[in-house]
């Protein structure tokens, strides 16, 4: 969508200067009204009586978790674009987030100015992204790995054998087309 297509964004959260520092951003990017709610209570509100083009949630909003207003998002507009920005591990985040409605996961501790930029030039993506060509249990592994457990640790977490494990890696490694486990938790935690 192009920025003069985002004629009323919704900024849900960010109780912070950030918000403030976001809505100025947007509004001097784009000719569109912003809305800012700073709880899930006045966001469920705001997305039930008005049609958002865009909408951007604060993962640690007032009232619960931002993620659960995609929920009401993909229920209530299927034209609405929603980015969930956090400060989680975004590897954290992706899988509900998307699940939930969610376009994209991006990290708050950009400046306002690179968020919003990030935000307006966000493009789906056409090619699989990493946890798409893992299965659930490889994207299990996989997060074990990224914490820094060893092959040992991650089969008795997960009632397994050490060879299993290892198979596992093999295929990961194959399917991210990478030779290591170095190469393979760059690949996995890779910021778009």
């Amino acid at each position: 969508m192009p920025h003069s297509q985002y004629e009323r964004i919704l900024l849900a959260g960010f109780n912070d200067p950030l918000g403030l520092s976001l809505q100025v951003e947007f509004e001097q990017l784009a000719t569109c009204e912003v809305t800012r709610a700073p709880s899930i209570r006045v966001a469920s509100a705001n997305l039930r009586v008005t049609e958002f083009n865009l909408v951007v949630v604060d993962h640690q909003i007032d009232g619960g978790d931002g993620v659960l207003l995609g929920s009401l998002l993909r229920k209530r507009s299927s034209t609405s674009l929603a980015f969930l920005l956090t400060a989680e591990p975004k590897w954290m985040m992706v899988d509900i987030a998307t699940k939930n409605g969610f376009a994209a996961v991006i990290n708050r501790s950009l400046s306002p100015s690179l968020l919003v930029e990030k935000i307006l030039s966000w493009q789906p993506e056409t090619s699989t992204s990493v946890r798409d060509k893992l299965s659930s249990r490889e994207v299990e592994i996989m997060r074990d790995l990224s914490l820094g457990s060893t092959t040992y640790e991650i089969a008795m977490k997960r009632h397994i054998s050490e060879a299993t494990v290892k198979s596992h890696l093999t295929s990961i490694y194959r399917k991210l087309e990478v030779r290591n486990r170095i190469e393979a938790v760059t690949a996995f935690q890779r910021v778009d």
